[in-house]
Parts: C-alpha cells; sequence; structure tokens
C-alpha cells in the first residue's frame, strides 16, 4: 500500500496556494493519514494559463477560491519590458547604425522583423 498521500499546501498568513506536499500514512491507523501543516486534501481548481488570478484558500468551507492578482499588471509590465529588452533592443541598435550608413534596404528589412517581434510580445505580456 502507498505511504503518501498527495494533499495542497497554502501560506498560513495569506492563505495562497504554494504547491503540493504528501501526507505520510499513520503509523497505527490504517486508512488515516497524517496531514502536513497549513495544507489540505481538497484540490484546487484548476487556474488559466495567465497569471491574472491566484489560489486562495477558504480553511472555513474547505474550498479553493480564484482571486485576482494584485501583482498581475506590475508583473506583465516587467516581463514585457524584459522581452523588449532582450529580443529587440540590440536590432534597435543595429537599425540606427544601419540608417547612419545609409543601408535604407536592410534597415526595412529590419524594422519589419522589429514589428513583429513587438507584437508577439504584446501577445505574450498583455496588460492594456
Amino acid at each position: 500500500m502507498r505511504q503518501e498521500k498527495e494533499c495542497y499546501s497554502y501560506n498560513p498568513e495569506t492563505l495562497l496556494y504554494q504547491g503540493i506536499e504528501y501526507a505520510d500514512k499513520h503509523p497505527f491507523l490504517e486508512e488515516e493519514w497524517i496531514l502536513p501543516a497549513h495544507s489540505t486534501f481538497s484540490p484546487p481548481k484548476p487556474l488559466t494559463d495567465t497569471n491574472k488570478e491566484l489560489l486562495r484558500y477558504d480553511p472555513i468551507l474547505n474550498v479553493w477560491d480564484h482571486i485576482k492578482n494584485p501583482n498581475y499588471l506590475e508583473e506583465m509590465k516587467s516581463l514585457r519590458k524584459i522581452a523588449y529588452r532582450e529580443n529587440t533592443d540590440d536590432l534597435l541598435m543595429k537599425i540606427l547604425r544601419l540608417k547612419l550608413e545609409g543601408r535604407e534596404e536592410e534597415v526595412e528589412d529590419l524594422e519589419e522583423k522589429v514589428k513583429v517581434l513587438v507584437k508577439e510580445i504584446k501577445e505574450l505580456y498583455p496588460y492594456d
């Protein structure tokens, strides 16, 4: 028989979901499990793919609620800024160099590439 059972932990102060834990089998009582502190056997509701929501445990009702992530907007802005820096900044500098050198055909190609990258980044990290 399996000696551990999946359970779900939460932060004791915020009640926000922290992850999966494992309860150990009780050494003397059959069919009983030792639940780790700040965890529950009640499974959380699945979240969407975005970071707009968080899971918060309601210990009175023994259920998980979806709540709005208060940091979502700032997180998306930060992630978008990093994505721009990592994916477009070098291209923009290259465009400036090519413009100074009069290589307009290459500038146009790179500008189109930057436009596509910016669109993809905005879709990946939306916050508008």
